[in-house]
């Protein structure tokens, strides 16, 4: 994983850092997003593009966001939630006073148990709060048996972030 403020080089990976750069460029650019699905078998490489990915994205200006699916946390409504959007919490004084409560709530700042429908709403307004402040690389990592749905009636079971740049 790159560390702070520095790229890794990486050998052999230029086809798949160009795509990931033009995903990038596209996106900063504001004519749209992208979506890039990295996949292998393991110790691949898959990890350490994604760790180069964030590296760049953070260079160029943008928002990184990111989560690591385990399987120890499959029980965990909110987990990835909490790994994504923990770093940009403070910019939840954008939402209206229902979505922040149950943001809040979702990530344990606060008591309570919102729905899952309040907690996709309050992320989605969330996300439209920093994409006004930056272009936004959402980076996702699972691990062997961590993609399922945590709660089936949440919006985001799936991992999916609709009308995202990213």
């Amino acid at each position: 994983m790159a560390r702070d403020g520095w790229v890794p080089d990486l050998v052999g990976r230029q086809r798949e850092t160009q795509l990931l750069t033009a995903a990038l460029e596209q996106a900063g650019g504001g004519a749209g997003g992208s979506t890039v699905l990295l996949r292998g078998e393991a110790g691949v490489g898959k990890s350490t593009l994604l760790g180069w990915l964030e590296a760049v994205a953070r260079e160029r200006g943008f928002a990184v966001l990111s989560a690591v699916g385990a399987e120890a946390e499959t029980d965990l409504a909110f987990g990835a939630l909490h790994q994504a959007f923990w770093p940009v919490l403070q910019q939840s004084g954008a939402l209206s006073a229902h979505q922040r409560d149950a943001l809040e709530s979702a990530l344990g700042v606060r008591s309570g148990t919102p729905s899952g429908f309040a907690v996709g709403a309050a992320v989605l307004a969330l996300l439209e709060a920093v994409m006004r402040t930056a272009p936004c690389c959402w980076s996702w990592t699972t691990c062997t048996g961590s993609i399922r749905p945590a709660r089936p009636s949440s919006p985001f079971s799936t991992g999916a972030v609709p009308g995202s740049r990213w």
